[in-house]
């Protein structure tokens, strides 16, 4: 309608918009796109990880020590760069919980993390 107008300035205004309009529309389908490549993947690796999972812990240590290892080598480095990272290491751990891996003691990993991170505070 605006196209048709005879005031030049509702014809210009016109233009941006329908230009702004695209560039949104673009974008979102660059947004749909992505998230249907991101879903593909994360299906992929939760079934490698599914598949996988058994041989993880089998051979290793017993879990206090296992929780000890993982909490210094995986989830304390990580944790300290930002509060995403944390949140990660959270998402990791319930993700391992949740796929019944074996040898993977959740609640001995709570602890020492709890455990670590009082004493961490109790330092300052």
């Amino acid at each position: 309608m605006a196209d048709r107008s005879s005031d030049r300035t509702k014809r210009q205004g016109a233009q941006a918009h329908r230009a702004r309009r695209d560039r949104y529309a673009q974008f979102a389908q660059t947004l749909a796109q992505e998230l249907k490549t991101q879903a593909a993947s994360r299906r992929y690796t939760i079934k490698r990880l599914a598949k996988e999972k058994a041989h993880w812990f089998s051979h290793g240590p017993k879990a206090a020590a296992l929780a000890s290892v993982i909490i210094e080598h995986c989830i304390q480095p990580r944790c300290l760069l930002s509060p995403m990272d944390a949140d990660y290491c959270a998402q990791v751990i319930k993700a391992i919980h949740i796929m019944g891996t074996p040898g993977f003691s959740t609640l001995m990993i709570y602890d020492r993390v709890s455990r670590t991170s009082l004493a961490t505070l109790s330092c300052f």
